[in-house]
């Protein structure tokens, strides 16, 4: 696999950890936008929209997708026969997707248009900065309260087995199911950057900021990072 990436895009590492995760070998070519890399017809022939991530598949007659979601969907359904970062359950394969969905249209583009009118665009914008910053908030809000919903499952689940772990509280939890998933891995790289916005995931969205924590924690993941 060879991975269109860049060295400050959020969307590349996120690929990078899904492709580690797999145990799937792959090189990383980081593009530079500013030599107009992507604005090659060799680019642009094999992702059309002129952006990264892009992988492309050798095993599969160098087929290429383009899109974060796109590509961890694709790996999951092609390249993970146990189901590591899948579920066998079509119904969670649809929770799965629903979420990767969110964070594709509703969570990086918003925090990725925050990062921008705060560091870059030519003037301050405070509305549209606030605006910005007040969405990608919310949508953490969203994730708080779907992983206390986990975890409040797994206290139901300890009562009814009989079983109270010590550390219950700080047990991992994930958006579907009882183990990590790819809908998990696609939100990871752009939450360890909400700080630059103040968001401060640790002590106001404190399932979250456990969520990430248990991320960041799996060798895998620090590898791809």
């Amino acid at each position: 696999v060879t991975l269109y990436s860049h060295q400050g895009g959020p969307n590349g590492w996120k690929v990078a950890t899904v492709l580690n995760e797999l145990g799937l070998k792959y090189r990383t070519i980081f593009i530079d936008f500013k030599k107009g890399d992507h604005r090659k017809e060799e680019f642009l022939r094999l992702c059309p929209n002129a952006r990264i991530p892009l992988c492309v598949f050798h095993r599969d007659d160098d087929f290429a997708v383009w899109e974060s979601g796109a590509i961890l969907l694709y790996l999951v359904q092609h390249y993970d026969p146990n189901y590591t970062l899948w579920s066998r359950d079509r119904k969670e394969q649809s929770q799965i997707t629903s979420w990767i969905m969110l964070q594709v249209s509703g969570h990086g583009v918003i925090q990725g248009q925050a990062f921008w009118f705060k560091f870059f665009h030519h003037e301050a914008v405070e509305s549209a900065t606030r605006r910005y910053i007040d969405e990608t908030r919310r949508v953490y809000g969203v994730l708080e309260v779907r992983l206390a919903e986990a975890r409040e499952e797994l206290w139901d689940h300890a009562e009814r087995e009989d079983v109270l772990p010590e550390a219950l509280h700080t047990y991992p939890v994930w958006l579907v199911g009882s183990s990590m998933t790819i809908a998990d891995l696609s939100y990871l790289t752009w939450a360890r950057t909400a700080h630059r916005l103040d968001i401060d995931l640790e002590q106001e969205f404190p399932e979250v900021g456990r969520w990430v924590d248990n991320m960041l924690a799996r060798p895998k993941v620090a590898e791809a990072l």
